[in-house]
This record gives structure tokens, sequence and C-alpha cells, in this order.
């Protein structure tokens, strides 16, 4: 007479695709909620591109930027019907437009600070807009005096790239 056998299922057979599965809805979640948080920001960036578009009608927007001093402000940079580039300065309360020769361009504005100091980490270059000025905000990491490494906010005016107000450092960690 033979025995019968009850075969034994391995339990790890089932963790795997469970474990994949798990995995996938983690990775859905997160994805939903980043999708959720930004959502705002979507609909402000649209407004903001529908503002521009009342002052200036855009056919090619290449950036949209926000500067965040003395106020809120956000920059869309694009191209017009004419194929001109154009700047428009998006204000709480106001649109101003603006070619963009009429002030020095994002390249050149980093090839004059990176001529103007040594050894210099050009973090973040935004236009904005300070003191009733339009100028171009610059986060720096160079070295100070003592010649350790710091973060500083630089100002220059948009127009012609000249140093404009005064210079912030940043505490050192």
């Amino acid at each position: 007479m033979e025995r019968s056998r009850t075969r034994r299922r391995s339990k790890w057979k089932w963790y795997i695709p469970l474990a994949v599965l798990i995995l996938i809805l983690l990775i859905a979640a997160v994805y939903m909620y980043v999708q959720y948080i930004n959502a705002d920001e979507r609909v402000k960036e649209a407004d903001i591109i529908r503002r521009a578009n009342e002052s200036v009608k855009l056919t090619e927007i290449s950036d949209v930027e926000k500067s965040v001093w003395d106020d809120v402000i956000y920059v869309v940079e694009g191209k017009d019907e004419q194929g001109q580039e154009r700047l428009v300065w998006v204000f709480p309360n106001k649109v101003v437009s603006m070619y963009a020769f009429e002030g020095i361009k994002k390249e050149a504005m980093k090839a004059k600070i990176k001529a103007q100091y040594n050894k210099v980490h050009i973090v973040r270059l935004l236009p904005g807009f300070k003191d009733g000025q339009y100028i171009w905000q610059a986060m720096l990491e160079r070295a100070d005096e003592q010649g350790n490494n710091r973060y500083y906010y630089h100002f220059y005016l948009f127009a012609d790239g000249s140093p404009f107000g005064e210079i912030y450092g940043l505490p050192n960690k």
C-alpha cells in the first residue's frame, strides 16, 4: 500500500507577488500625493500665464519663474507673435512687459558674475523686482573674507547688470 503524500506549498511563493503589489501601490500613492500637493501651484501658474497673455500675446512660453523678495512676482519668458523674446513681470496688481533686449540676458549675467569672483558657484539666478527696480537676483556660493565657502544673495540691475543694493550673506552651517 502506497502512502499518500500531501504536498506542502511554500508560503514564499505568495510573498513576492504580494510585496511587488504593495510596492506598486505605495509608488502610486506617493505619485498621487505629489500631484495633489502641486495642483495649487499648477493652477496658480496657469493663471499667471493667462494674465501675461492678456498683456502681450505670447505664442511660445519658455519659462515661468517665481521671485520672492519684497513681493511675490512671477516672470514669464517667451516669444510674442513677431518672434521677439519677451519678459512679462506679473505682479499681484499689475503686469509689465519688456523685450528681452532691454536688459542683460541670463547667460551674459552668469558670465559677468563668474568674471567678478574667482571661485563662484551660481546656485540660482532669476529675474525679480526690488526697491522699484527690475533686477537679477543671484544666490551664489563663494568664499568669504576668511576663505570659507558661504552663500550670498547678490542683486544686479536687469538693464545693464551693474550691482544693486546690499549683498546679503547667509550664516555658515
